[in-house]
Parts: structure tokens; C-alpha cells; sequence
């Protein structure tokens, strides 16, 4: 594959080597792209990078990711809670174990002796802080997941799928 390059005075055009550069990119805007979670979802191996807006709703809804070895290593997605209702919203890692780790924003003192566990499922549960926040990252073996939340209680995590 020929490199890319992006200049100003240039526009784009192709020049030896491989790869993009964007040269001065003024003008240019990258987007990741939106998923709209509302309802039982399953995502693929094509599926990243997005960014997966979750809507909970009064009856559980589950997000199914590919398997670390079909994701391939360097996967990932961002998961926001967009919208909290009654019921959990979990994210089934299939038949892989996920290394997480759940950051508090009030430091963990809410409970939460181990934060740091190897789970299959992770969930929003009822009534999490809006703008919680899973990122999933595969190293094509395992899944690495940092959730973001109020307290520990609003991030539950399991060993069986869902």
C-alpha cells in the first residue's frame, strides 16, 4: 500500500512508503464511529474503535463483543452510559476473561476491597451515573477493561455470560 500524505499546500496525494501523515492538518477532522446501544446488540471484529452510547431501559439489555481472538489484538471500544433506567445493561465478553479495573470518582471508599478482577461480564447496573464510562481493550488473547463511574455499586461485574 502507498503512503498517504495530507499537506495544505497540497491536498492529499500519494508518495512513497507505506502509512497516512497528515501534514498541518487544519481542515481535517477524524471521527470515531457511534453505536446506538437500546436494545440486545452484538458487536464484530469490524465494529472498532466505536463508540457505543448505551441507552438503559426498563428490561436488561446485553451487548455481545466478539472473542479477544476473533477481535484481534489492538480491538477496542468505548462504552457511555447515555441514559440510566431500571435495568442493567451488560457487556458479555463471550467465552473470554476480562482483566478489570473499576475507577470511583469518589476514590472507592464506597465499598470495593479487590479493584482489580478477572470477570467475563461487565454491566452498568440499574440507575448507574450517566456518563459512566467501559473502554474494552484486546491484546488478542484477553480483554483489558477500565470502567468509570460514581461508586462501585453502579459497575458490577461476573464470571458466567449473560
Amino acid at each position: 500500500m502507498p503512503k498517504v500524505r495530507y499537506t495544505a499546500s497540497k491536498g492529499l496525494f500519494q508518495e512513497s512508503g507505506s502509512g497516512v501523515a497528515l501534514v498541518d492538518p487544519s481542515g481535517v477532522t477524524m471521527r470515531r464511529k457511534v453505536i446506538a446501544w437500546t436494545a440486545d446488540k452484538t458487536l464484530t471484529s469490524a465494529d472498532s474503535g466505536a463508540l457505543v452510547f448505551c441507552t438503559q431501559t426498563s428490561t436488561a439489555i446485553d451487548l455481545e463483543i466478539p472473542t479477544a481472538a476473533a477481535a484481534g489484538s489492538g480491538w477496542f471500544v468505548d462504552v457511555i452510559l447515555k441514559t440510566a433506567s431500571t435495568a442493567a445493561a451488560n457487556i458479555d465478553t463471550q467465552a473470554d476473561s476480562s482483566l478489570v479495573f473499576i475507577h470511583c470518582a469518589d476514590g472507592g471508599t464506597d465499598s470495593a476491597a479487590d479493584t482489580v478482577e478477572t470477570k467475563r461480564t461487565i454491566s452498568f447496573s440499574a440507575d448507574a451515573t450517566v456518563n459512566s464510562r467501559i473502554n474494552i481493550v484486546s491484546d488478542g488473547s484477553v480483554y483489558f477493561v477500565r470502567g468509570f463511574t460514581g461508586t462501585t455499586a453502579e459497575i458490577a461485574i461476573a464470571d458466567t455470560g449473560v
